[in-house]
């Protein structure tokens, strides 16, 4: 312990006596580690974190594809809707959501009400700012296969993987082929993490943001090293010898009679 409190004082005064060199250094350093500090919160934050949803690892949006725009993806249809929730095996809910305007006026239809610290994932780029509930038993939404208005949030059943439930939407929707083939021939689903979906290409680029800071710290510490190496050629003699005056215990009153 005393040994690494000497080698600890030895050190600071070695930094007393060159201000320049150390503001030099503690200045690359601060740059890496505080440009590696400030990327890794925003990567935290945005691609670490659980969503704040209960279960967010199990919550998925489900997209409709089709062949007249490939790697397109869409909103799904009412009817096609009702039987993915019939008929799929994977998914313990799924609900539907669609954007209208409106203007309220006090009378007609109650609006949902939802709690007060409901926080709806905006991913479709629009933010409720109320809600009505919809009725799909409505006459226009039983037979219209070819309007394509609801967005899906689905809840996967624990246990089910997400290309589980890719694979199950892929086999509804032949089915669903074959059973329609003049409105749903070539129309496929496409099932993705809520979260996935809320980053996006974003998650990528944080990625690879986060390992070029990362380079950038270890070509901070190289360069202080390089100047540590650097300083120490100068004050070679004086390292060898320090070593051996500390470990070495001599008698000042014999020192002095050599002398």
């Amino acid at each position: 312990m005393s040994t690494s409190i000497q080698d600890l004082k030895y050190g600071l005064r070695m930094l007393a006596k060159n201000p320049g060199f150390t503001a030099i250094a503690i200045l690359t350093l601060a740059l890496g580690i505080g440009a590696n500090t400030a990327i890794f919160s925003v990567v935290n934050a945005v691609l670490l974190k659980p969503l704040p949803y209960a279960d967010s690892d199990r919550l998925a949006v489900i997209w409709v594809t089709e062949p007249s725009a490939p790697g397109g993806l869409f909103p799904d249809t009412a009817p096609d809707f009702q039987d993915w929730q019939a008929q799929n095996q994977v998914f313990e809910g799924m609900s539907a959501v669609t954007q209208s305007g409106a203007t309220l006026t006090g009378s007609g239809d109650v609006v949902g009400v939802m709690p007060k610290d409901l926080r709806f994932p905006i991913v479709w780029g629009w933010n409720p700012q109320y809600w009505t509930p919809i009725t799909l038993d409505a006459p226009k939404w039983k037979t219209e296969r070819s309007n394509h208005w609801f967005w899906v949030l689905a809840r996967m059943k624990k246990g089910v993987t997400l290309n589980q439930a890719a694979a199950e939407m892929v086999t509804i929707s032949s089915r669903l082929a074959q059973q329609y083939p003049q409105t749903n021939t070539g129309v496929s689903a496409r099932v993705k993490s809520l979260h996935e979906q809320l980053t996006g290409n974003v998650g990528e680029v944080l990625w690879v943001l986060f390992a070029a800071v990362g380079f950038l710290l270890l070509i901070a510490c190289a360069n202080v090293a390089n100047l540590l190496l650097t300083k120490s050629v100068g004050r070679q003699r004086e390292i060898a010898i320090f070593p051996a005056r500390r470990a070495t215990k001599v008698d000042p009153m014999v020192a002095l009679r050599y002398e």
